[in-house]
């Protein structure tokens, strides 16, 4: 793929936001998702129904939850340019991800609870489906232009992106200043996230049995951290705090403290959530670093330093989760032993 961008369009950012396509292959994924689950998915309560009803709440509380949870972390921005301007913006930069996919979650337990079904299980059954569309919107940015990937004008940065991670130029762009012309590479982001959130799918799908929308959260949220920090478009209260980036490590440990109240009581059960929490403060640490916001490390520690660091923790809390939800297990297992004595 090839791009000319003149000097004009870098100075307004132009984005293609305004691809019709990008709204049917979001509409299409839905319907082919909740379509699978209809044919292959868990026997349920009420199945058809839901497979039914499921679509249209989880695209209306899906866009509604986007924008509303955009505004809520852009408030300074919907403040500037006024709450109602924000709200009807329609342009995709002006929605957050997360907040459609937690909408799209909402959707699906009201669908349940208007049917009489338990979200929970409704929740449980879904779960690789919802995972498999997240990955379906992700490879729909491919309509969005530049918005799915991340740009890097440093001719130094060129070499590395190809080494480290693995990381491949999907795009040249060159730009015109008069007689002096530059190339800059184009990652796809979004291809790497969309390949990560159906690698969670998949696992949701063949490899969960129980709890399978709490360990489905936390595997979709595992790889993002990392993914979110390579985005050259992303939300932000400022250069480094990257918003879903949180949402993400919020939503991980809200998993392995359920955990931590399923399982035995002693100190032991808490490790989990403590690992997770230093993890998140090294995140934090490499995000600052990596920007140059910590004098004391930016002789030490390059991009690449930080994202294999960041890789590194992320593998460490993969097997936090494992190991966690075995010591769930193990408690349910031991409670239903005890039930079968009495």
């Amino acid at each position: 793929m090839e791009i000319f961008i003149s000097s004009e369009e870098i100075t307004g950012q132009i984005r293609k936001t305004d691809d019709p396509r990008y709204l049917l292959w979001m509409g299409g994924s839905l319907l082919l998702c909740f379509l699978l689950y209809g044919i292959f998915g868990r026997k349920t309560e009420k199945k058809p129904a839901l497979a039914a009803l499921g679509p249209v709440m989880s695209a209306v509380c899906g866009v509604a939850c986007a924008k509303l949870f955009y505004c809520l972390v852009k408030i300074q921005t919907s403040m500037t340019e006024g709450l109602w301007s924000v709200l009807t913006d329609l342009s995709p930069e002006r929605f957050s991800f997360f907040g459609g996919m937690a909408g799209v979650c909402f959707g699906i337990a009201l669908s349940a609870r208007i049917l009489g079904v338990k979200p929970v299980k409704a929740l449980d059954h879904l779960a690789p489906y919802v995972l498999l569309f997240a990955a379906l919107a992700r490879f729909g940015e491919h309509f969005l232009g530049t918005l799915g990937l991340n740009s890097l004008t440093e001719p130094e940065m060129e070499e590395g992106v190809r080494t480290f991670l693995m990381l491949p130029a999907v795009g040249t762009a060159y730009y015109d200043e008069g007689e002096i012309w530059w190339t800059e590479w184009w990652m796809a982001v979004y291809v790497f996230e969309g390949i990560a959130m159906l690698f969670a799918a998949l696992i949701s799908g063949f490899g969960f049995r129980e709890h399978r929308f709490l360990r489905s959260v936390f595997w979709f949220c595992l790889p993002q951290i990392l993914l979110e920090s390579l985005r050259g478009n992303y939300i932000a209260w400022n250069a480094v705090v990257r918003v879903e980036q949180i949402c993400c490590a919020v939503g991980m440990t809200a998993v392995l403290v359920l955990y931590a109240v399923k399982m035995k009581k002693g100190f032991s059960r808490f490790i989990p959530v403590i690992i997770m929490l230093v993890c998140a403060g090294i995140f934090i640490v490499c995000e600052f670093a990596k920007e140059g916001k910590i004098a004391a490390l930016k002789e030490l520690l390059d991009v690449g330093a930080c994202y294999l660091i960041m890789a590194a923790g992320l593998a460490l809390l993969a097997g936090t989760e494992i190991y966690a939800f075995r010591g769930v297990l193990r408690r349910e297992n031991d409670g239903q032993k005890t039930d079968a004595r009495l």
